[in-house]
């Protein structure tokens, strides 16, 4: 029977207890600036120093209820795989979506709570109705204002697996950056080279520098300063002024625009390809998705992952995997290293009546399973509770030895089941991590959906 791991709904609230790296090879890296020695060599962990008051913290994100008669039947709470919306919606059919919209938010959101509870959510639906009271026209509005109202009002629920219609609501940070200067660093200070000779970085945009200096490489493989920050995601370019002074303190001002990293060379999910450059294994591994047509090809990763522990170098390439089932990611560790990566959080499943319907909609749809398919152990995590969650469970990261160095490069595009890799690969010693900030979609797990049951909106 196929194993999957599955944790529904799971709200989670990440601990920062990630190991930092430390590099075997040291001759290898004589060359790194100090700023890349102390991140490379530093390694600790943070755990929390009382595990109680940790639950207790994370206990006031779970919704207390009282009963469970306002859910809806599950019967009700269906997915379509093909509907075409229809354009207009009376106003009583857009009240009557708003209802059922907001009872499935309560009864199987894990981030209900989180996000504000009652108070935030009855304002918020209180709004939202309001809205389509002004909008409509004739006591009716197209389906597609009805969504955008909704986005509209939804959009303070800064969850990456949180979306109406395809649409997303979490606002996205990228990072933004230039090549247009490499800078160096001396005992006198950060410098680069201009036309006419050396110089010193005084201010950017005139205040401290530090925070805008980040380690980089070059065309000639040279470790390098480059200016960057990580910013919300727009179109345009970030504008920035820096300032200089040369050695023969000659001023200079210089006006630069930061852009938006470019993430076009992945155009295709690869759940699993595997070459070698000048010796050296490239893991590529884009989607962890256990779609039909990925399974082979993941259960093919997970199980290969011996073959390389014995490798002197590895470079995983992970930009743009936006995730799927994080028990791939696991299974490679253990089999590479022998020993299992702790999951590093504290947590709880949502396991209400609406949350297992929901859940099990995105299943079939997405994998293509039925629950019955799963695993026993699985199959447990749907048995509902009296409280509507889980025991709130606490998982420590653990600290894994490891002899070759791995290299794994990120970016934004790196999501859910994606950082759950990037979290288990900083349990091992020997890891550095190349690229930027990935996606954030952390904090709540699994994705439920469902159609709305007028306007045929998908939800999920």
């Amino acid at each position: 029977m196929y194993k999957f791991k599955i944790i529904r709904l799971l709200l989670i609230i990440s601990i920062s207890f990630f190991y930092s790296v430390e590099i075997v090879a040291e001759n290898c890296f004589a060359q790194l600036p100090e700023e890349a020695w102390q991140k490379i060599s530093k390694r600790e962990a943070n755990y929390p120093e009382n595990i109680d008051l940790a639950r207790k913290s994370f206990e006031k994100y779970l919704y207390k209820y009282e009963n469970f008669d306002g859910e809806i039947d599950e019967g009700l709470i269906k997915i379509i795989d093909y509907t075409k919306k229809p354009f207009l919606m009376t106003l009583g059919m857009a009240k009557e979506d708003v209802d059922f919209f907001f009872r499935i938010l309560k009864y199987g959101y894990a981030g209900y709570q989180y996000f504000g509870g009652d108070e935030k959510f009855e304002s918020v639906k209180n709004k939202i109705i309001e809205e389509i009271n002004q909008t409509s026209i004739f006591s009716r509005l197209t389906t597609n204002s009805f969504s955008d109202i909704l986005l509209k009002h939804l959009s303070f629920i800064q969850d990456g697996h949180f979306g109406i219609d395809g649409e997303g609501v979490v606002r996205e940070y990228v990072y933004y950056t230039t090549n247009e200067y490499d800078f160096f660093k001396d005992k006198e200070g950060y410098y680069t080279w201009l036309e006419d000779g050396k110089y010193y970085l005084v201010s950017i945009n005139g205040g401290n520098y530090r925070d805008y200096l980040k380690l980089s490489l070059n065309n000639r493989g040279e470790v390098v300063f480059r200016i960057g920050m990580v910013a919300e995601k727009e179109n345009h370019p970030v504008k920035i002024q820096i300032s200089l002074t040369s050695v023969h303190n000659e001023k200079r001002d210089i006006s630069l625009d930061l852009v938006r990293e470019d993430r076009s060379y992945h155009k295709e999910k690869t759940p699993y390809n595997v070459f070698r450059k000048q010796d050296i294994p490239i893991i590529e591994h884009q989607t962890a998705s256990a779609t039909p047509a990925n399974r082979d090809k993941l259960e093919q990763f997970a199980q290969e992952a011996s073959q390389f522990k014995d490798e002197e170098y590895i470079v995983f390439d992970l930009r743009g995997n936006s995730g799927g089932a994080d028990i791939y990611a696991s299974d490679w560790v253990k089999n590479y290293t022998g020993i299992s990566p702790g999951e590093g959080l504290v947590e709880s499943t949502l396991v209400t009546n609406t949350a297992n319907q929901l859940l099990e909609n995105s299943f079939k749809k997405i994998y293509d399973m039925k629950i019955t398919e799963l695993e026993p152990e699985y199959q447990k995590l749907f048995m509902p509770t009296k409280s509507g969650w889980t025991e709130i469970k606490y998982h420590k990261n653990k600290l894994i030895e490891n002899d070759g160095l791995v290299i794994a490069l990120i970016d934004n595009g790196v999501a859910s089941a994606g950082e759950s890799f990037v979290k288990y690969l900083k349990q091992l010693s020997n890891v550095i991590f190349i690229g930027t900030n990935t996606a954030g979609v952390l904090h709540f797990a699994n994705m439920g959906m469902c159609n709305l049951p007028n306007s045929k909106i998908e939800v999920f």
